[in-house]
């Protein structure tokens, strides 16, 4: 049964068997363990930063509300998706070291 398929399906064209990224035009692709943790590591870094810069944004605007309760609010609940956002990043690194092995 699967001769009678494979009969078939050459006619529709010439068979390809394990083709290398040579034989496809593709770049050749580096996926070792270690470059993905510097990748992620450089990502997760960065939202980080931004999260820190973001408290440090959220916390000024809280110093300068004066007392109005609607821009404390704001303030507020900014520093603390902020903190949310930080969290997530430091737990999705862990999680990454963990899958990788590093942990």
């Amino acid at each position: 049964m699967i001769d009678f398929i494979t009969q078939r399906l050459q006619l529709f064209g010439p068979a390809v068997n394990n083709p290398t990224p040579g034989d496809l035009g593709l770049p050749p692709v580096r996926a070792d363990p270690a470059f993905a943790q510097n990748v992620f590591g450089i990502i997760f870094g960065i939202a980080g930063a931004l999260a820190v810069l973001i408290i440090i944004i959220a916390s000024l605007n809280l110093a300068k509300a004066g007392g109005n309760p609607e821009e404390i609010s704001k303030a507020k609940k900014t520093i603390v998706y902020a903190l949310v956002g930080l969290a997530i990043a430091v737990l999705a690194e862990a999680i990454v070291y963990l899958v990788i092995g590093k942990l």
